[in-house]
């Protein structure tokens, strides 16, 4: 057997992944909880820049406390548009051209619909479904410029199946991921992709 058809060593497949990630500049929301700061922490591991997005809490200043010249930590609410527009607007001005996006800012409560609220209705849809909105209208701008770059939204097993009590957030959720599949085929001819994991 020839060297040219060996697998790679894992060593040289860890060197591959530090390259693809190396330099490049990625935003994270929900960036200080779960999936997001594990995404976070992944990339800085890979030599990436990161923007990181949170609410004003505690993790949030835990995270600032890692701030270094890779990561950048910013305060946003992803249910308001301003907020979320100013967000990349610095991460553009600290780090340039931003590579990809995770879309992981959410919540979650576990409800019957008789105890289902307006006002719980209305800030599950706020911040999963439009902030998710929010973020990926941000997202494609800035990757549009550079003709490239990858955006992930973090939607759920709920997004396919029913569960009791959890009407607010399957709809939520349900929407990331028809969201999800409109803007992967409105961004693929201009080389964006779009994807969302359901877990």
């Amino acid at each position: 057997e020839s060297s040219a058809a060996r697998p790679p060593t894992s060593m040289q497949q860890e060197r591959i992944v530090m390259t693809i990630f190396a330099d490049k500049t990625y935003v994270v929301t929900g960036a200080t909880s779960g999936i997001g700061l594990a995404v976070t922490h992944a990339l800085l591991s890979r030599d990436a820049n990161v923007v990181a997005v949170g609410l004003p809490d505690e993790q949030l200043k835990a995270l600032a406390n890692e701030a270094n010249d890779r990561l950048l930590v910013l305060e946003a609410d992803v249910s308001n548009s301003e907020q979320v527009n100013r967000a990349f607007a610095d991460a553009e001005a600290r780090f340039g051209s931003i590579s990809g996006v995770l879309n992981a800012a959410g919540i979650l409560k576990v409800v019957p619909i008789g105890e289902t609220t307006d006002e719980l209705w209305q800030s599950m849809i706020q911040v999963n479904l439009s902030g998710t909105f929010h973020v990926m209208r941000a997202a494609a701008g800035a990757l549009s410029t550079a003709g490239r770059g990858s955006i992930v939204c973090i939607a759920s097993e709920l997004s396919l199946v029913g569960q009791a009590d959890y009407v607010a957030y399957t709809a939520s959720k349900g929407g990331v991921l028809a969201m999800a599949r409109s803007l992967a085929a409105e961004l693929a001819p201009i080389g964006i992709r779009v994807n969302s994991l359901s877990p």
